[in-house]
């Protein structure tokens, strides 16, 4: 997701290491470019097992639908005994969730580093909404007065991919909604190269 990124931002930084901008803060530059790093690696594990996830959902409930032709049930419940997979699919959603909340604080921590920074000309109106909403809002100050939304949930499948906070009561489904992880990395991605090529273009 994040490689293209991760290249322009280092040739951004060597532009600025040629002492034409002398206040440049290495460690900003370097934490910056770690956390695309590690951004880009928390997408694609979560992706893979993203993907597992679905393919087991999908298993089980052609499973379940041939049991109940077999059976001849097509209304009521079915239970069916745990199986290796079972497990394996609920701690998946675990993997998930846990890499995806982790996703979002990197994504706030790159986000300051960037925005607060003085030393990196050109990025200091860096944005990405999305992100920013989800670790904020649903997150770190979920609590708080314009937000409030508490309940856990955590859903799947769809083109939108991991979605926190993604079944509410129905007076808060329009409080910072969560877009999935793919939206939301696509802006910081699109957002951040966006700025990166104006301050090409520039020089």
């Amino acid at each position: 997701m994040f490689e293209t990124s991760i290249e322009k931002f280092r040739q951004y930084r060597n532009g600025l290491n040629t002492g034409e901008t002398p206040h440049l803060d290495h460690d900003i530059a370097n934490e910056v470019e770690k956390r695309l790093r590690q951004l880009d690696y928390l997408y694609k594990i979560i992706t893979e097992k993203h993907t597992r996830i679905m393919r087991l959902i999908s298993k089980e409930y052609f499973f379940e639908q041939n049991l109940r032709k077999q059976l001849q049930m097509p209304g009521g419940t079915i239970t069916i005994p745990k199986t290796e997979e079972t497990y394996e699919k609920e701690n998946l959603f675990f993997e998930v969730e846990l890499l995806t909340e982790s996703f979002y604080y990197i994504a706030g921590r790159m986000r300051t580093a960037i925005r607060k920074s003085k030393s990196l000309p050109g990025l200091e109106t860096f944005e990405c909404e999305g992100a920013r909403n989800v670790r904020n809002k649903l997150l770190e100050h979920a609590e708080g007065k314009d937000s409030g939304v508490l309940t856990q949930s955590f859903g799947v499948g769809g083109e939108q991919g991991p979605t926190l906070k993604a079944a509410r009561q129905e007076e808060q489904k329009e409080i910072f909604p969560d877009a999935g992880l793919q939206s939301n990395a696509l802006e910081i991605k699109n957002n951040l190269e966006t700025l990166l090529d104006k301050v090409f273009d520039t020089n």
